[in-house]
């Protein structure tokens, strides 16, 4: 029953929301106009309005999401790298990255592994 409590807001990246037809609560990877891709496999791409906001993301959240996303595949590695570059970060890309986490040096300074 928890998972079908409805919160107010706008679903966004690292929101949860219950997927009515399912019956599943998802991991928001982004929103696309009226299409919701969650995290998981396979990638799934379905209608924004067959989706209930279960818990609202928080902006750390967001980001935590973002850079591990970096890393996937397909379109939701796309979108992390854009969402990303929009916040004026760059992701490094390389999962064999040797910098410090949040110090990266190579080109763009950012490092998407996240905190240690």
């Amino acid at each position: 029953m928890d998972a079908r409590r409805r919160v107010q807001g706008v679903i966004d990246t690292a929101d949860h929301v219950y997927h009515i037809p399912s019956g599943e609560t998802w991991l928001v990877a982004y929103v696309d106009g009226t299409a919701l891709v969650a995290c998981g496999w396979p990638e799934s791409r379905v209608a924004l309005n067959k989706c209930l906001l279960t818990k609202k993301a928080t902006p750390e959240e967001k980001l935590d999401l973002l850079q591990r996303l970096v890393f996937s595949s397909g379109s939701r590695a796309a979108h992390a790298v854009r969402a990303l570059e929009q916040l004026g970060l760059n992701p490094c890309r390389s999962p064999y990255c040797e910098c410090a986490p949040r110090q990266c040096t190579h080109p763009g300074n950012y490092d998407a592994r996240g905190t240690e």
